[in-house]
This record gives C-alpha cells, sequence and structure tokens, in this order.
C-alpha cells in the first residue's frame, strides 16, 4: 500500500472519515467517563 503524495486527493478521504469517526468515539467516551463520576 504505496501512498504517494500527488494532486489527487482522493485517496484521503477514507482516513478522514475514520480520523472524524475516532474523535466522536473519544470524545464521547470522556463525556461519558464525566457524568458517570458526579
Amino acid at each position: 500500500m504505496n501512498v504517494v503524495l500527488t494532486g489527487d486527493n482522493t485517496n484521503i478521504t477514507p482516513y478522514i472519515v475514520i480520523m472524524v469517526i475516532a474523535i466522536v468515539v473519544i470524545a464521547g467516551v470522556l463525556i461519558y467517563r464525566k457524568k458517570k463520576q458526579k
């Protein structure tokens, strides 16, 4: 799997989607932990 940096950005879309999902999951876990502590 060789990622070559060219003018074509179509290959980066899945990584952006995965990053967004990861951020949402991490934020959800942090919020859940804060709510659970109270």
